[in-house]
C-alpha cells in the first residue's frame, strides 16, 4: 500500500500467511489490521476484510486505509497485491 498527502509518501505491508484457508473462516466483518504507519504526522493504517467488510459482499476482499489520527486528510492510495495492483484517486479520509 502507497499513500501520498501533501507531497508526503508512506509505504506499509501487511502479509496474511494461507489466505484463502483464512478468506474461508473468516465472517463477513471481522478484518486483519496492519500496525499503524505514519503518512507525515497522521497514523493510518490497513485493514483487510478477507471475506468482505459486510454481508452484501461475502466472498470478496475487502481493503480499508484507515485514518488513526485526528486531522481529516486527502490521500491517494495505491493496493498492490500477488495478483495485481488497485489505484485510487485523491479522496478525504476523516479521523478515527
Amino acid at each position: 500500500m502507497f499513500a501520498m498527502s501533501k507531497g508526503v509518501q508512506a509505504t506499509a505491508k501487511l502479509v496474511i500467511k494461507d489466505f484463502l484457508d483464512v478468506m474461508s473462516a473468516c465472517e463477513p466483518g471481522k478484518g486483519c489490521c496492519s500496525e499503524v504507519f505514519m503518512v507525515g504526522d497522521t497514523p493510518m493504517s490497513i485493514v483487510v476484510f478477507p471475506n468482505g467488510d459486510k454481508e452484501e459482499v461475502r466472498g470478496n476482499v475487502s481493503i480499508t486505509l484507515k485514518n488513526r489520527g485526528d486531522a481529516a486528510i486527502t490521500v491517494k492510495c495505491m493496493f498492490t497485491t500477488d495478483v495485481g495492483s488497485w489505484g485510487f484517486e485523491p479522496r478525504a479520509i476523516g479521523s478515527n
